[in-house]
């Protein structure tokens, strides 16, 4: 009785050799395509996730947020030493740590003008740039207090060269406009679309041209020798601040009703929310690249059902 279902079966599918054969092909052709799907998603997260680590030198990192009187939200870490007694309490192990601001700014040059996000960082002394950010004008012996580093792209749109002088107009932590001169002092390659629209300037000068005093930044970066223990590092760093009673951001909040990340909800949490003094976010590269990866579950879930359609037929 056992083998009476797989004879019948088999005959079956013997009798028509060309429709089954055809059939067969598809699913192999739609179990190719499944396959795919998930290789691409899977590396194309993985990619995004090396390349924003890279670019923004950490994996890990800690954001300060203070309120005004006024109510103002200011980006803001005024003393790091509790961050790191924090790291040394949990035992925790990195590579090296990178003291970044930012700020959204209009560049000008001769009647253009496009608008850019300014990353701080310490140009002279950081090693790790230099090896990862490859620049086809220009030279990193050439940098200053003042100087700034461009795309290709962003270069090519403001007709820049090195040595030009650029002006850039941003706000202020306190929301009071300001003016800054900067002077190119390199042109990097594009090497991905996330590279082409990161540009580099001086951690100190920009500092003190947003209104930050010396020693004071926005968010700390900790880099790590493996991607995925950024997850564990900062969920134990987390608990470590927590313990010595430091204010913080919940990691995994959920903002009810509206399609967002925990990591939006806690981006929101820093706008809307009541403290006092200093309060940090501790959060990691996915947590940026979160909303991709819901992209990336999405596919695999369309996957997943397109197999299931295909073994059923």
């Amino acid at each position: 009785m056992k083998l009476i279902i797989p004879r019948i079966a088999l005959r079956n599918l013997s009798r028509q050799k060309k429709r089954s054969f055809l059939l067969g092909g598809a699913i192999a052709f739609g179990i190719m395509i499944v396959t795919l799907i998930n290789g691409f998603a899977g590396a194309f997260i993985e990619n995004v996730s090396e390349n924003f680590s890279y670019l923004m030198a950490g994996q890990v990192f800690v954001q300060g947020a203070e309120k005004t009187a006024s109510g103002k939200r200011l980006s803001v870490i005024r003393d790091d030493s509790i961050i790191f007694s924090a790291v040394r309490d949990s035992g925790l192990d990195y590579e090296f740590a990178t003291k970044t601001s930012e700020v959204s700014a209009s560049l000008y040059f001769e009647g253009k003008t496009i608008r850019q996000n300014l990353t701080g960082l310490d140009l002279a002394n950081n090693l790790f740039l230099r090896e990862r950010v490859v620049l086809r004008q220009g030279s990193w012996d050439s940098i200053g207090p003042d100087s700034i580093i461009l795309s290709e792209k962003i270069a090519s749109r403001l007709n820049v060269l090195p040595g030009d002088r650029i002006t850039a107009s941003f706000q202020t932590i306190t929301g009071q406009n300001n003016i800054a001169d900067f002077t190119l002092a390199a042109i990097s390659v594009d090497s991905s679309i996330i590279g082409s629209v990161m540009s580099y300037v001086d951690l100190e000068y920009l500092n003190q041209s947003i209104g930050l005093k010396p020693g004071e930044y926005m968010a700390l970066g900790f880099m790590l020798k493996d991607l995925k223990a950024a997850e564990p590092f900062a969920a134990r760093l987390y608990t470590s601040m927590a313990g010595m009673g430091i204010q913080l951001f919940e990691r995994d909040a959920n903002d009810e009703g509206a399609a967002s990340t925990p990591f939006q909800a806690m981006m929101k949490a820093q706008r809307t929310e009541d403290w006092e003094g200093s309060r940090y976010s501790v959060y990691t590269i996915d947590d940026i690249v979160a909303q991709a990866k819901q992209i990336v579950v999405a596919l695999d879930g369309a996957s997943l059902v397109i197999l299931l359609v295909l073994f059923a037929i």
